[in-house]
């Protein structure tokens, strides 16, 4: 994988937390945690949007879903090899 360098190493504190201190950049506040068959966590910063936000896009896509609107999702596979079906 280009482009990943070692930045430092943390330590668990007794409630098992980490602290990042000045790893990562600062506007990254939510992470996604995967771990792998090793034991390898990989973090990856997200955004979460509220379901509250979605409502005219969601409403939009029932109401073409509704009228048989649709287009099949073509079919794709993830870094981590899984089917990319939701």
């Amino acid at each position: 994988m280009s482009g990943v360098r070692y930045v430092g190493e943390v330590e668990l504190d007794a409630r098992r937390r980490i602290s990042l201190g000045r790893m990562g950049r600062r506007e990254h506040t939510r992470y996604r945690v995967e771990v792998d068959e090793m034991g390898v966590l990989t973090l990856t910063p997200l955004v979460s949007v509220p379901v509250s936000m979605l409502t005219e896009d969601l409403q939009k896509a029932l109401d073409e879903a509704a009228a048989g609107d649709v287009v099949e999702r073509p079919a794709f596979t993830s870094s981590s090899g899984t089917s990319g079906s939701g």
